[in-house]
């Protein structure tokens, strides 16, 4: 059997990294479905040929026992088939695994250790998507089989992730219709495919509006055949979330090297999905700063000085152009120094509202990860690529840029727009970018600066307001960058544009007054007002800097 693998990008498609291999069969109408979301997914990423989709193995396992049966007694194999057939697709030369049945999970940690490659665990999965997509929600209905439900496999994860299960009691009416739903020979799904009859849609219905009675907010469906029957039951109680589709985006991100591939063996539940891990303690400036932007008072006024921009970061000025345009001026002179297509993979740190993340996704077709502090910004900027269809091109993580929640290697690009300031460490901001940037990977930022000759005491007004004990310069990021082993690629000293745009902010302060007082409070607009006209004062002095600063890690990559 020739088990070699062209990984060679077609003409429009970045190179894939790693070949998935997807064990189905179980049952066979939830791997074709899966497959489908796979192509759709595919498509939204900007697929338009066969050539464009990545390659995967498929093997229809229709001989492992029923995972029900077997977890409840009445057969038994599903261990010793799962192996095999894991350790077949291995042979095949696929680097992960993925199984698009729930149940089967139950089994995760007998199969894995025979295994010399990960399988991709589905259950934590869904509970990241659920911390990362909907972070206001605490209540998570499942529904599933009897099998899944005795394994306690989606209560075990979304109780360590802090959230709150409700399911239907195991013995209960609901959950043996909702079982024959799924098996009945007649009128089940497994029956009767995508054609979902009457019967199986009225206990669908009726098994969400029992959980949403319980106090469910959201739905999993936690059984590859309600996905299935969910697609086709429009008049449903709650949202859902479908865990195949999840898992269809993560083989694609992990197909093509948007994700680190995860250990074999893994010893954490984060390596099981790569997650995302925010349980690290931070210094007590990430505190702050993550309690200032969550503040309704600082949303209010971003809302209302910004017009509603995705932009919240100093703009470019040659004219009488508005705050808004000005703002995205600073995003393409910042990305004109960048040589990014659909291949590359851009971290945004300080993301904000994500408005250049939607910039370099729309124009490069790329991906992009935003890590930013303010759960209200991260919300809205969710909202934002949902709206513009841009959520399988751009994800937002919660988190701080001193603590990067990734593996090494894993970026093109590093950038950041006016949020590096609020780091109390600037040479570990270094480091960890330096660590997750590939070789010949970028880090590209802006920042409002001190400049070299600024004596120390005069910035204490500015200081003060912000809760920074001081500001960098250029010639300290250029050190910096240097120590950690970046090379310099460029420096573009910009310093009246800082000046000119707090200057914008304070006069439409001015002129909208009563709408700031209205809106954010007399006390909150007075202090706002009083730390823009101390920044102007500053900057006019010539004690501030500002500009766009490049850097890139050696090795080969792309030039910009």
């Amino acid at each position: 059997m020739n088990t070699s693998v062209d990984r060679a990008p077609s003409e429009g498609r970045p190179p894939q990294k790693y070949f998935p291999g997807i064990i189905g069969g179980m049952g066979p109408l939830a791997h074709t479905t899966f497959e489908q979301i796979l192509i759709e997914q595919s498509m939204k990423r900007g697929g338009r040929r066969d050539q464009d989709h990545p390659l995967w193995l498929l093997l229809n396992a229709a001989d492992v026992p029923d995972r029900t049966d077997c977890l409840l007694g009445k057969a038994e194999g599903c261990i010793s088939r799962l192996i095999a057939h894991g350790r077949f697709l291995e042979s095949a030369g696929v680097d992960f695994l993925v199984i698009p049945c729930n149940t089967a999970h139950a089994f995760y940690e007998e199969v894995r250790l025979h295994l010399g490659i990960p399988w991709i665990h589905l259950i934590d999965c869904a509970t990241q998507f659920l911390l990362e997509n909907h972070p206001g929600i605490r209540k998570i209905g499942i529904l599933a089989t009897n099998g899944t439900l005795r394994a306690g496999l989606y209560p075990a994860s979304l109780t360590e992730a802090g959230l709150t299960p409700v399911s239907l009691e195991p013995d209960s009416k609901l959950q043996r219709l909702l079982m024959d739903t799924i098996y009945d020979l007649g009128w089940g799904i497994k029956a009767t495919g995508s054609q979902i009859s009457p019967s199986a849609q009225e206990n669908l219905e009726a098994a969400v509006e029992h959980l949403a009675k319980q106090g469910a907010e959201i739905v999993i469906a936690g059984c590859s055949e309600l996905s299935v029957g969910f697609y086709e039951t429009d008049t449903l109680a709650l949202p859902w979330i479908d865990p195949l589709e999840i898992m269809a985006n993560i083989t694609l991100d992990l197909a093509f090297g948007r994700r680190s591939l995860p250990v074999a063996r893994p010893s954490t539940k984060r390596q099981k999905c790569a997650k995302v891990d925010n349980s690290m303690k931070q210094p007590a400036i990430v505190s702050r700063t993550r309690e200032y932007y969550n503040s309704d008072e600082v949303l209010s006024f971003q809302r209302l000085i910004y017009d509603n921009s995705d932009h919240c970061s100093i703009g470019l000025y040659d004219g009488n152009e508005s705050i808004h345009d000005a703002m995205r001026h600073t995003v393409e002179k910042m990305a004109s120094r960048l040589a990014l297509d659909a291949s590359g993979v851009v971290l945004d740190l300080g993301a904000g509202y994500g408005g250049a993340a939607r910039h370099l996704a729309r124009t490069a077709g790329c991906f992009v990860d935003c890590l930013n502090l303010g759960e209200g910004q991260n919300r809205r900027n969710r909202e934002l690529n949902k709206e513009q269809r841009l959520e399988s091109q751009i994800r937002v993580m919660e988190g701080s840029f001193e603590e990067i929640p990734a593996e090494e290697g894993s970026y093109d690009v590093a950038w950041s727009q006016d949020a590096l300031l609020f780091s109390s460490d600037h040479r570990k901001v270094f480091r960890e970018v330096h660590r997750v940037l590939k070789k010949g990977g970028h880090f590209i930022f802006t920042d409002p600066m001190k400049s070299d000759d600024c004596p120390d005491e005069v910035l204490g007004p500015i200081l003060a307001r912000i809760h920074l004990d001081s500001l960098s310069s250029f010639s300290l990021y250029r050190n910096s960058a240097r120590t950690i082993g970046f090379e310099e690629v460029e420096m573009i000293p910009l310093p009246g544009q800082l000046t000119e745009h707090y200057r914008r902010l304070l006069e439409k302060m001015d002129a909208h007054h009563e709408d700031f007082v209205a809106a954010c409070g007399g006390d909150y607009t007075g202090h706002q007002h009083r730390g823009l006209a101390h920044w102007v004062a500053a900057g006019e002095k010539g004690y501030l800097d500002w500009g766009i600063l490049h850097f890139r890690k050696p090795g080969f990559g792309k030039t910009p």
